[in-house]
């Protein structure tokens, strides 16, 4: 039987408002792990070993090409298999397409590439070095040290200061609509809408739409059916429209995603608990029922 485990290392403090933390995870056993990743923000991932397919459904599964593939930010699940071995992972914030990637995130969005296809050269040398790191705190070591020497040959502009105030007000349920995100961030609606699809990968609309779903999504977490109504984020006019959403982003409804079985899931939250439990955690924190990480200003 395969079981998944999953340990986090810290991120260079100056890295922390574009790449919060680095995880590895690992597959030991006989057969598969399969799970479904949840809408998230960009990961890069470096396959040490095993063999590790994505796809939107179990049954359109492809083998990745590459040893180190980019996930670009998501408004759709993804199903991935992965038999014995190991990924290291290494999470992106929006503010990290900027500064560290110099790429518009909405050229990728919902897809998966080759780092290369982005960094080049740079995407191999990272991913040789990554992988001849033969512990998590050397790998995390070797990502500090490629990051931080682009973020020292890239400089901040205000557009991070536009991506800080983005970031902020998408989180905020009383944030209800395009106009209001783009009054917040003193932006017109049409330079809002270049900003986050350059930064964040889609329109302020369904960038606005997936941010409810995930406060949902997080919100209903462990809680029972009978529970749901009781915690609908404000933005949802009742139960059937989250419902409706549940569909339109997961691909199935709430009851059947909750009764299944996550192993990779189970083992990120099994992990985050345990640092936050000795007090080990750093930027990484659990609001409102959510395991997160912690949003942090551009300061580099």
């Amino acid at each position: 039987m395969a079981i998944a485990d999953v340990h986090f290392a810290p991120s260079a403090e100056p890295l922390r408002a574009f790449i919060p933390a680095y995880w590895d995870v690992t597959v030991e056993g006989d057969g598969c792990v399969e799970d479904l990743l949840r809408p998230e923000w960009t990961n890069i991932r470096v396959i040490r070993s095993g063999q590790w397919s994505f796809g939107p459904s179990l049954a359109h599964l492809e083998p990745l090409e590459s040893d180190t593939v980019v996930h670009g930010v998501a408004t759709k699940v993804q199903w991935v298999r992965g038999t014995a071995g190991s990924v290291f992972c290494i999470p992106v914030y929006p503010m990290g397409w900027q500064r560290l990637l110099g790429a518009a995130a909405s050229k990728y969005a919902n897809a998966v590439r080759p780092l290369t296809d982005i960094l080049g050269a740079a995407g191999e040398e990272l991913t040789r070095r990554v992988q001849k790191a033969e512990t998590l705190e050397g790998r995390a070591a070797v990502a500090d040290s490629f990051f931080l020497e682009r973020l020292k040959n890239s400089r901040r502009t205000d557009a991070s200061k536009i991506i800080a105030a983005i970031s902020l007000a998408i989180a905020d349920p009383e944030c209800r609509t395009v106009a209001e995100l783009a009054d917040r961030c003193g932006l017109t609606q049409a330079t809002l809408a270049r900003m986050t699809r350059t930064h964040f990968g889609f329109s302020p609309k369904r960038l606005m739409r997936r941010e409810r779903f995930l406060r949902m999504l997080h919100s209903m977490q462990g809680m029972s059916v009978g529970e749901w109504p009781n915690f609908l984020d404000p933005q949802y006019t009742d139960q059937s429209h989250m419902i409706r959403d549940f569909q339109h982003f997961i691909g199935m409804a709430p009851t059947r995603y909750f009764s299944m079985e996550r192993p990779l899931l189970t083992a990120v939250f099994r992990a985050l608990s345990q640092l936050i439990a000795d007090g080990q955690s750093g930027d990484l924190t659990i609001q409102d029922g959510r395991h997160t990480l912690a949003f942090r200003p551009d300061t580099s």
